[in-house]
């Protein structure tokens, strides 16, 4: 199967007294559509083997389209732009899936118990909007709103609709986002939700990476991260432990509660040409109204990766993740988890 990765090329502004606006010919909406198409392959625990199609646009706009071998399937549209003489950036996300997902109920005790899992047919529509003004340095903060729709098959309680609203805050100092070296990132997000017929609720988000050299080519990872959701919270909406970043090898949505929180640290070495490896050990823990925090109830995780780098800055990753119980699985994707 032939993969294309898409290249985005960045211009300058003209300093000259005749810009490059005044000689050059003004685009239409239809030349900004035009773009890149990507074919990339994937693979995951929950969703099994897909693919992931993409367009990008000239005018930075990315039209998404997915579909698996589990029944997944998705579209969206994402883009990133600079305004206000690039002093904010408005970023937005949107999407529609289908899925047949597996559900062992929400609660620590309820994932660990085998003969809770059943299997459900989950539709799910998500956009999410976030305006960031640039302040001096490296640090950025705006507004935050977003509007979830779930609907679950069979399971009493499983349609929710909430529009949420709040702030978000991001300092980032990394070298490159694909696969960093060196800096740190750190984000805060808090949002409040209303359904506009019940009690609203809140969802509050923190995450903390790090990334050092180690040696020549090796480079060591660190990622804390933490959602804590509170007030008459939906279970659909509630945070859940695993998936292609955190957690690799465990089924996401397995162990689910109010509250999550997840460390892992990651040696990445570069091993010859475009090859590298890397070995990662990671714990978490759920917990919620009912059920307080138990440092017994903490799952431990730790893993093991392949790295090639491919043309257009790309990262090709392939990962097999451990966890408690024989819990396993195998991650195919692009980039790094973090």
């Amino acid at each position: 199967m032939a993969l294309f990765f898409p290249a985005v090329l960045w211009g300058q502004d003209s300093t000259h007294v005749i810009t490059v606006r005044d000689i050059t010919p003004r685009e239409s909406i239809f030349s900004k559509l035009k773009g890149e198409l990507s074919f990339v392959p994937h693979y995951s625990v929950e969703g099994g083997a897909g693919i992931l199609f993409s367009y990008i646009t000239k005018a930075n706009i990315t039209v998404v389209g997915d579909i698996s071998t589990r029944g997944h399937a998705l579209v969206g549209v994402a883009g990133n732009h600079r305004v206000a003489g690039g002093k904010w950036s408005i970023g937005y996300n949107g999407y529609f899936s289908a899925a047949s997902v597996d559900f062992w109920g929400t609660g620590y005790e309820n994932g660990e118990n085998d003969l809770n899992r059943g299997v459900y047919d989950r539709r799910k529509g998500y956009v999410q909007v976030e305006a960031l003004r640039h302040f001096s340095g490296n640090f950025h903060a705006g507004p935050s709103v977003s509007w979830d729709w779930v609907s679950w098959d069979t399971l009493e309680g499983s349609k929710s609709n909430a529009v949420g609203y709040g702030a978000v805050a991001v300092y980032d100092t990394r070298n490159e986002v694909v696969s960093p070296k060196s800096g740190i990132y750190l984000k805060a997000r808090q949002r409040n939700y209303t359904d506009f017929c019940g009690k609203p609720f809140y969802i509050s988000l923190a995450q903390f990476d790090a990334y050092g050299e180690v040696w020549s080519g090796g480079v060591l990872a660190i990622d804390l991260y933490g959602e804590f959701a509170y007030g008459d919270v939906p279970w659909t909406m509630l945070p859940a432990v695993g998936g292609t970043e955190r957690m690799r090898g465990y089924y996401k949505g397995r162990y689910t509660d109010n509250n999550a929180v997840s460390a892992q640290i990651e040696l990445r070495q570069h091993l010859w040409e475009a090859f590298g490896c890397a070995v990662w050990a990671g714990a978490a823990n759920v917990w919620g109204k009912s059920s307080p925090f138990e440092m017994g109830n903490t799952l431990p995780n730790a893993g093991v990766g392949l790295r090639i780098k491919l043309g257009g800055g790309a990262l090709l990753r392939l990962d097999y993740g451990f966890g408690k119980n024989g819990q396993n699985g195998f991650v195919f994707g692009l980039n790094e988890a973090f």
